[in-house]
């Protein structure tokens, strides 16, 4: 039973791995990438998150709360360091950080016999 487990694990982590490595090879399917990436660009420069409006007609020159502030940055560091390279993989390493996250929450409850999902699994 023991075996079993392990296999499914194994199992679990090589499709992850496949996942991960489709995922990052993917072309970006957000238009607004270069967007964020110059929004990151003028916070990098400046090293405030509020800039004035720079983008649009009606609002130019006007405060504007960038809620994303974090992710344009990074975004912007990623695509600075290694063009879009980089920012496959800052995307890997995100979608990596992440399953590791779950993974981790996953086998806490398991342990405490609070999660349904990981329990049915078993033999």
């Amino acid at each position: 039973m023991e075996k079993i487990y392990k296999l499914t694990n194994l199992m679990m982590l090589a499709c992850f791995g496949v996942l991960v490595g489709v995922v990052s090879l993917t072309e970006f399917s957000d238009y607004d990438y270069w967007w964020h990436m110059k929004k990151g660009e003028l916070i990098a420069e400046s090293g405030d998150i509020i800039n004035p409006d720079s983008f649009s007609y009606t609002f130019f020159g006007q405060p504007q709360q960038n809620s994303e502030w974090l992710a344009d940055l990074l975004i912007y560091q990623s695509h600075n360091l290694g063009g879009l390279v980089g920012s496959n993989l800052f995307k890997a390493i995100i979608l990596i950080l992440t399953f590791l996250f779950l993974l981790e929450t996953f086998r806490t409850l398991s342990k405490k016999k609070q999660l349904w999902l990981i329990s049915s699994f078993r033999f």
